[in-house]
């Protein structure tokens, strides 16, 4: 009979499926509680990341929360800075009269009538309304429609009709209709939240 194996292969065969052995245990007793370790650390840092990605996206929405906010803020202290301070309508047409009362008197405007109007409104917002029947010259005029141009307070002419009548010292007869927003602060800021939203 023929041998295959001889006794030297077996040995070295025996030593070979003996290192096999050894190395699979090795590893299952080694290397395979580190790999499998190893791919939890790498979940839990995926996981931290997706939760960094999250909290960083919330922060960056929070930041642009509070800009817009403080824009709004902004927004609100300019607009309160050019409405008449009134408590009522009613308070804002005679604080808006006076001023442009005032005006009358430095530019040498002659008053014949003034009426408080009926308020309207702009944009659902309020607006009180007066208007003024005036004798004036050109150069009066001219005053007057400076100091409506640069008048700080938000005055708006609604209408305004010259009519030009022969007279030694009062040549133009004038009809102007003048109108201020009233608003409350509250009242403000729930516009401006819904005007931003839009």
């Amino acid at each position: 009979m023929i041998r295959l194996w001889g006794r030297r292969t077996r040995r070295w065969a025996g030593i070979a499926v003996l290192g096999v052995i050894l190395w699979g245990l090795w590893y299952f007793m080694e290397c395979a509680p580190k790999m499998a370790a190893a791919a939890a650390v790498e979940t839990s840092v995926a996981l931290e990341r997706a939760k960094q990605d999250k909290l960083r996206r919330q922060i960056a929405k929070i930041k642009e929360d509070l800009s817009h906010q403080a824009q709004m803020a902004q927004e609100l202290g300019r607009v309160e800075q050019l409405l008449l301070e009134a408590k009522s309508i009613d308070e804002a047409a005679a604080k808006m009269q006076q001023r442009i009362q005032e005006s009358f008197e430095k530019t040498g405007i002659q008053v014949q009538a003034y009426n408080v109007l009926s308020p309207g409104a702009w944009q659902e917002i309020p607006m009180a309304q007066v208007e003024f029947r005036l004798r004036s010259d050109a150069p009066a005029l001219a005053g007057l429609l400076k100091f409506l141009d640069d008048e700080e307070k938000l005055v708006r002419v609604e209408s305004l009709t010259v009519a030009y009548r022969p007279a030694k010292d009062f040549p133009l007869s004038i009809t102007l209709r003048v109108g201020t927003l009233f608003v409350d602060t509250k009242s403000l800021k729930t516009f401006l939240t819904q005007a931003s939203k839009e």
